[in-house]
């Protein structure tokens, strides 16, 4: 992949790109349920959203511009959750 190419993923856990690789998550989908995204390191979580959703049509309404890179990934406590976003590096 390179710069521009567009990024999308199912995950349950953590998303974690190759060295060298950043990505800028544009959109976060999650199942319905209580859980969290947003940033880790391996050791400490930084949550973007996090809280019960009950509406599978609707995401939270909350920025979800992430950048990530190898050592600052993205990870989910959902079962089923995905995103897409845009490799800038």
């Amino acid at each position: 992949m390179a710069a521009g190419d567009v990024v999308s993923s199912l995950v349950t856990g953590n998303f974690q790109p190759a060295a060298g690789i950043s990505i800028i998550i544009l959109f976060v989908g999650v199942q319905n349920g209580v859980g969290y995204c947003g940033l880790t390191d391996g050791v400490t979580n930084k949550s973007n959203y996090n809280g019960v959703f009950t509406n599978p049509t609707k995401t939270p309404d909350v920025p979800m511009k992430l950048c990530i890179t190898n050592s600052i990934y993205f990870y989910s406590s959902h079962v089923n959750s995905g995103f897409s976003g845009i490799q800038i590096k």
